[in-house]
């Protein structure tokens, strides 16, 4: 999975797969986008069909190993607005195309 990860170039980023996470999941592969998905929880993310990632979101180096450098878009779909702005703020440093 690393590796699939790190050859992606003008992918999205799905910071959290509860409700919100997987409707723009749908949304997105339905219209041919590639995906990472990013959750803390591993057996959240068991069995999906997307490239993942497990770990802290708040974790700069857990953004980096979903391509973040090299996405195209990120959707922040986190618990909380002072999360979803953290990691909206964090990304947007690691990727200076944005």
């Amino acid at each position: 999975m690393t590796r699939e990860v790190a050859r992606l170039r003008d992918h999205a980023v799905i910071c959290g797969w509860g409700r919100v996470g997987r409707a723009c999941a749908e949304h997105l592969a339905g219209a041919g986008e590639r995906l990472v998905v990013v959750d803390r929880d591993p057996a959240r993310l068991a069995g999906i069909d997307q490239a993942s990632v497990t770990g802290d979101i708040g974790d700069d180096e857990v953004l980096r190993r979903a391509g973040v450098e090299h996405a195209r878009a990120l959707v922040a779909a986190l618990d909380s607005d002072a999360d979803n702005v953290y990691v909206t703020l964090s990304a947007r440093a690691l990727n200076r195309g944005w």
